[in-house]
């Protein structure tokens, strides 16, 4: 059974690898014994996430995204489906509300090529059978942060202008994670692609 992509957890100890057979195996680092029961999926795996503490695994593959505790290798949650293109951040576990960050984007093709017709941000729950699902607006999003409680999420996002001759926009957002709602939002000149 070929390899994939490999994942260490946090401190080291131990670390998960995708195999072409729909798994993924988490094994101790020292030893390469397993760790866990093959994590089993229905489809092609293309990325996967320890949370800062090694608990939690975050798999992606086509059909949406699983949550593993890998400790035990016992399923928590999912598939949590997504539509289109589903990728995982490089830091996609909040630690206040247990969430996970994702994105989900649709591409069309157009005249001038393939564009962004829904982009999406999630926030979902990572407790058993629960989900928080907070979608952000449809756009494109270059930088996004929490604040260091959680509590709201800051989002820049591209403003859309043909016009060369026009300086490029941005919507500096802050979201409330508890409500799921927009509090503000300021439309800057220049780039502010990062935070």
């Amino acid at each position: 059974v070929a390899m994939g992509k490999v994942r260490f957890t946090p401190y080291g100890d131990r670390f998960a690898v995708i195999h072409n057979d729909d798994t993924i195996r988490i094994r101790h680092t020292a030893s390469g014994a397993p760790a866990t029961k093959p994590l089993k999926h229905d489809a092609v795996i293309g990325e996967l996430r320890f949370n800062e503490t090694g608990s939690l695994l975050a798999s992606q593959d086509t059909i949406g995204i699983r949550i593993w505790n890998a400790h035990t290798g016992e399923l928590i949650t999912g598939p949590l489906k997504h539509k289109g293109f589903t990728g995982l951040v490089d830091e996609p576990f909040l630690n206040k509300y247990n969430t996970l960050l994702v994105w989900d984007y649709i591409y069309t093709g157009s005249s001038t090529g393939m564009k962004l017709t829904r982009g999406v941000t999630r926030l979902w729950s990572t407790s058993i059978r629960a989900k928080l699902d907070t979608l952000l607006d449809e756009g494109s999003y270059g930088g996004i942060e929490f604040t260091p409680d959680n509590n709201f999420l800051i989002a820049i996002k591209s403003i859309e202008n043909n016009d060369e001759d026009v300086k490029r926009e941005y919507d500096l957002q802050l979201w409330d994670v508890s409500t799921q709602a927009k509090r503000n939002s300021v439309t800057y000149t220049n780039s502010l692609s990062l935070l």
